[in-house]
């Protein structure tokens, strides 16, 4: 039973997925295909996948594609491994490619009939002599002749450089096209050329690199050097063909070492971890060359995980806002989403499983919507485009989030309200117990709330099917029969009561007037006492501020003379060179390191806001920067982004090498939760007016009792 191209990467898929399952939904969206269409897919998988009794290993549930119980997992990879070209069935591009790898193979006196091309490839002559037709257009493209004689067949005439650019092209055409790793065909075309490493290989090792030094590439980028990397490092000792000159026998240019820039460090780390041993100057020189002629160079960008912190904070902060749920606090989600990203490559949706029936598809969808309008600050960071894959497994981190505080958070009170029918509030007060973990306090008409005769005392919320006028709680207006963006609100709201401690208590009399009538009264003994507990209250607060002052990472760090407030509003450029100026002319960067710091902003949009009403500019460690620092700058207005958004603390940082600066980034990020003391920083007469608002905001004063 033969398997085409789909089928057997589904296969694959099967066999490298955790769960060994595969969600339909999923392969419709990856390859853009009808259920029919993948149904038929799955049956020609299920028919090739047999064991040995002649059952299939492959079995279709309403949802998922998976293996059967008790599979043998190994069995099938060896299967996989093992098919030659009657079972797998090529396609035209395929049959193309195959065709060119065969002829790119021969030595310099050989050649290859039709026929052989046919018994290679299991179909007809017919069938090879109109994809020649074919291949003749596509080696035309690089300058390279098809030869054609009838009585030997075929061959082809090319240099070196041609049969290599060819031969990268189509590498990374396969590699862009393929969605699964370790895929038949490029071990197919590999095999054909002589290439005495696996590509999967290559690519393992080169992204072990790109993560040690914290490098990141575009996806088309990450394929077309691996392509050149596999043309450069893969052929080296087959001498026979006339594409082993462009795959590593070429002479190289200078043999002494010297010191090696990024490319070249890719270079020498992938052929020791290929055990190719320790390649000479000349050789990576060449390899270099061979890589910057494809322009590639520029888009290799380097990113520290500071920077990082910054794009992924400013995601989650415009999640929190269409959720309404500080999620850019939880510092085990950044970390853990940072992980992930630097991880891109382990990015896939066959990875995951989240049921999205019940609450739990109420929370994912939630989420999923509030963060579908704001993927591309992400996306605009690290220069890729997200796939639904990707999207999902963030989601996916979001909402672990938010199911791990769950235990920490109290049970929402609510009161659910109809106009009159009891039918109705009935049937509203049984979905919502089916779909949240609410306390239902009561159903109560309309009419009864708006009177001001049903009783708010500890509801955090009302959930009503009609407007609500005159009332002092929340209100979410869903219809009768809970729609999707129903549940969704209910359940958005509900997360963000739940947070707060509960209801605030109204207020007696402030400890400032009582504290002022016993003083008036004019009690000695009583004014005595007062006098020796606060003054034990003040000296333990004092101490609390000075003990904050030395151990925080913010103020050990910012120096009062590089505080500056200033009154007006501000567009973002100029803050920001305001904030750096002083910095600057001490000497702690260069002038360059403040236009990257604005072109970063340029390029990726105002990433660097990481919570209400904070920013945080900076630019790389490489970008001209000679210490440490940081620097505030404080507006009343505002500081203006182009997007809108404005913020009133800047703050600009340098960092000289690799140093953790996380809880500093940590603290800069909680100013945020504190709009007050925010506004006092704002509103200070002085640099150390400013400075000890910054001391208070981040002091527990309930550390010490």
């Amino acid at each position: 039973m033969s398997v085409k191209k789909r089928s057997a990467e589904i296969l694959r898929r099967l066999v490298d997925a955790p769960s060994h399952r595969l969600r339909l939904s999923a392969l419709m969206d990856d390859y853009r295909i009808s259920e029919k269409t993948l149904r038929a897919d799955i049956a020609s998988s299920a028919a090739f996948a047999q064991d040995p009794r002649g059952d299939s290993m492959v079995e279709v549930s309403e949802n998922h594609v998976l293996l059967a119980a008790g599979a043998d997992v190994e069995g099938l990879a060896d299967l996989l491994d093992s098919m030659d070209l009657y079972d797998y069935r090529l396609s035209f591009d395929e049959r193309k490619f195959f065709i060119a790898c065969t002829l790119l193979s021969l030595g310099s006196d050989e050649w290859c009939s039709m026929q052989q091309l046919a018994d290679a490839m299991y179909v007809t002559r017919n069938t090879v002599i109109s994809d020649v037709k074919a291949v003749d257009d596509y080696l035309a493209g690089y300058g390279i002749a098809l030869v054609s004689k009838s009585k030997r067949g075929l061959r082809i005439e090319a240099t070196p450089d041609q049969a290599g650019n060819l031969v990268i092209d189509l590498f990374s055409e396969v590699l862009a096209q393929r969605l699964c790793r370790h895929d038949y065909f490029s071990h197919l075309i590999s095999q054909v050329l002589g290439a005495q490493i696996e590509i999967d290989d290559l690519l393992d090792a080169m992204r072990t690199f790109l993560k040690s030094k914290n490098i990141f590439l575009a996806v088309t980028v990450e394929i077309e050097i691996v392509a050149s990397l596999m043309v450069a490092l893969g052929f080296s000792g087959d001498a026979t063909s006339i594409f082993a000159d462009a795959g590593g026998t070429l002479d190289c240019v200078g043999t002494q070492d010297r010191p090696l820039d990024v490319i070249g460090q890719l270079v020498q780390f992938v052929a020791s971890k290929l055990d190719m041993g320790v390649l000479n100057g000349g050789r990576i020189a060449t390899i270099e060359q061979m890589i910057l002629d494809r322009n590639l160079s520029p888009h290799i960008r380097r990113f520290d995980d500071f920077d990082l912190y910054c794009a992924i904070t400013h995601f989650l902060l415009l999640v929190a806002r269409e959720i309404d749920i500080d999620i850019q606090n939880d510092d085990l989600l950044v970390e853990s989403l940072l992980s992930h990203l630097k991880s891109v490559s382990n990015w896939s949706s066959d990875a995951f499983e989240v049921g999205v029936s019940g609450p739990s598809g109420v929370m994912v969808g939630m989420v999923q919507k509030a963060a579908e309008p704001h993927f591309h600050v992400l996306e605009d960071y690290l220069n890729r485009a997200m796939d639904d894959s990707m999207r999902a497994s963030v989601v996916i981190h979001i909402c672990a989030a938010l199911y791990r505080s769950e235990s920490s958070m109290r049970s929402c009170n609510v009161l659910i309200s109809c106009p009159s029918s009891v039918a109705t509030s009935k049937y509203l007060e049984a979905q919502i117990a089916q779909y949240f973990k609410l306390n239902i306090c009561g159903v109560v008409q309309t009419a009864v709330i708006e009177a001001g005769e049903a009783s708010l005392d500890g509801i955090d919320f009302v959930i009503s099917t009609v407007p609500l006028t005159n009332i002092s709680i929340p209100v979410v207006v869903v219809s009768p029969v809970l729609s999707v963006d129903d549940i969704n609100r209910v359940q958005a709201h509900a997360f963000k009561q739940s947070r707060r401690e509960g209801l605030p208590v109204k207020d007696g009399p402030s400890i400032i007037s009582e504290l002022c009538r016993v003083y008036e009264q004019g009690n000695a003994r009583k004014t005595a006492y007062l006098n020796h507990q606060l003054a034990a209250v003040l000296e333990r607060v004092s101490r609390i501020e000075t003990e904050t002052t030395s151990s925080s990472p913010l103020l050990r760090m910012l120096d009062r003379r590089f505080i500056r407030v200033e009154r007006a509003t501000l567009p973002w450029r100029e803050a920001m060179r305001c904030a750096s100026a002083r910095l600057m002319n001490e000497g702690y960067f260069t002038s360059a390191y403040v236009d990257k710091a604005i072109d970063n902003v340029e390029e990726y949009g105002s990433y660097i806001i990481v919570n209400q009403g904070i920013a945080l500019a900076h630019a790389g460690s490489e970008d001209g920067v000679h210490k440490d620092g940081l620097s505030l700058l404080a507006s009343r207005e505002g500081v203006e982004f182009d997007e809108g958004d404005r913020v009133h603390l800047l703050f600009f940082f340098s960092q000289v090498g690799n140093g953790d600066y996380l809880e500093l980034f940590r603290e800069i990020i909680r100013l945020g939760n504190d709009q007050a003391g925010m506004a006092l920083i704002c509103d200070a007469e002085s640099a150390e007016d400013a400075y000890q608002s910054l001391v208070e905001m981040l002091a527990d004063y309930g550390a010490v009792a």
